[in-house]
């Protein structure tokens, strides 16, 4: 085995290592996986079809994924919008120019919602102990996938990953706009864990997600996407912010954010850190372009309520049928170019997950309700969706994969939950460890918190 084998095969390993310690219910284990395959975005060939490595780990999951929520109470508008979207993407490949690739497309959205529902019914009965495992796999995730990154933009190439496109590293994904988003939402939930470390007071935690965070930190400004720092900078901004009505708390995380800066600004070479605040400080020449495909895709989405199809507004610009500066496979906007996939259904299923999973912990916030643990989440969601002003990242099933799992969690927070779920001493009159309690007393005569969401099962 070559050495750069050997480090591929290590940092998989410790990948699935940590997985494997830290999960003990099967369907957990299993969105897990598939959220680490679906960081790959490769192909394999079986049986002389070439298969996308996520979608294929998504199809074998889905039975055991979906026996998990089929079984829990959903909230309403999540299901609805999901339906929306479905029928939407399915409606839409009558109109297809690719009937074919349009049917894949519905299938990804298909497979992808069943995940997020499965994530969705795991944390109602795993409660916050859960909630946060999905949220540091999300943060070594993205530190193993910038490290890769870095090598790669050193020259150093790991099995599967080839040269940077186009000098922009894109490590295991397939470009590297998407690359630089996931690990920009990776960093904001793992600013979120050092701040819910230090609540809770776990040493180790922390340790690990000061490291993870300082490593997608740097690899998210020396990547060079506008797109994927407004992304962090949103979410970091909505984390402080949520801290308002704690003074203390607020002044904490400002100096966390501020120390982070720092920590980039000076551990970066400055021709990274001067090339990035170049982008930002000059007119880009793709700027017009992506203004000029913006213009073009909403009119398209006025005109065609159906839509075009999954595919269709690339394979029309490739084709010529209608008029584009350059014939990209999107048009720079994440809402326009989801009613130009599933049409205006797919569009009104997407608006109403995306505002229900906005609103929900504002108002859960306003009654007291819901943990902190949800506000990153919530924070990684608004980041995407300003980052989604001025570009489209679902042609990668990776980054859908991370879309839909910052749309599931914030709506948990309508439901009552025990932050605290330890594991009792011996000798303590604390909960029974491993077992779901309603409100009340326990033998020692103590009030008793809802833990977990157990009893929204049906």
């Amino acid at each position: 085995m070559d050495p750069l084998t050997g480090v591929a095969a290590l940092i998989v390993g410790l990948i699935f290592a940590h997985i494997f310690v830290l999960t003990h219910n099967r369907h957990v284990l299993l969105a897990q996986v598939a959220m680490a395959a679906t960081c790959v975005t490769r192909e394999v060939t079986i049986l002389g079809i070439q298969v996308e490595l996520s979608l294929l780990v998504l199809l074998l999951f889905a039975p055991p994924l979906a026996s998990r929520w089929w079984r829990t109470t959903v909230p309403r508008p999540m299901k609805v919008g999901a339906l929306l979207l479905l029928a939407g993407h399915a409606l839409a490949v009558t109109q297809s120019v690719d009937p074919v690739i349009a049917v894949l497309g519905f299938i990804r959205w298909a497979l992808v919602l069943n995940w997020g529902l499965a994530v969705y019914a795991t944390i109602t009965t795993g409660g916050v102990a859960v909630l946060r495992r999905y949220g540091v796999t999300v943060t070594v995730l993205g530190a193993v996938v910038a490290t890769i990154g870095w090598l790669q933009s050193a020259a150093i190439y790991l099995p599967q990953v080839g040269p940077p496109f186009a000098d922009h590293p894109d490590s295991t994904f397939g470009y590297y706009s998407n690359y630089a988003n996931f690990i920009a939402v990776s960093f904001v939930i793992g600013f979120g864990i050092i701040l819910e470390s230090v609540r809770i007071r776990q040493p180790s935690l922390l340790a690990l997600s000061l490291l993870c965070v300082g490593i997608t930190l740097s690899q998210v400004v020396a990547a060079a996407s506008r797109g994927a720092l407004l992304l962090a900078a949103v979410g970091a901004a909505v984390l402080v912010a949520a801290s308002v009505s704690h003074p203390g708390r607020l002044v904490r995380r400002i100096g966390g954010v501020a120390a982070a800066v720092a920590t980039a600004y000076f551990l970066l070479p400055a021709e990274t850190v001067a090339t990035t605040l170049t982008r930002f400080s000059e007119d880009q020449g793709g700027d017009i372009v992506r203004y000029s495909l913006q213009d073009i895709g909403l009119n398209l989405a006025r005109s065609h309520p159906f839509g075009l199809g999954w595919g269709g507004f690339r394979e029309m610009a490739a084709s010529g049928a209608i008029h584009t500066m350059q014939p990209l496979a999107h048009v720079h906007n994440l809402f326009t170019q989801i009613a130009l996939d599933g049409g205006w259904l797919a569009a009104a299923g997407f608006l109403l997950l995306s505002g229900y999973s906005v609103l929900v912990p504002l108002f859960s916030k306003l009654r007291g309700m819901g943990a902190p643990m949800h506000g990153l989440f919530v924070a990684a969601l608004i980041g995407q969706l300003a980052q989604g002003l001025n570009d489209y990242f679902f042609f990668e099933t990776g980054s859908l994969m991370a879309f839909v799992l910052v749309i599931v969690v914030p709506p948990l927070s309508q439901l009552e939950l025990d932050v605290s779920r330890r594991i009792p001493s011996r000798n303590s009159c604390a909960l029974v460890d491993g077992h779901h309690h309603s409100a009340g007393r326990d033998h020692c005569g103590r009030h008793l918190h809802v833990v977990g969401y157990s009893h929204l099962q049906q």
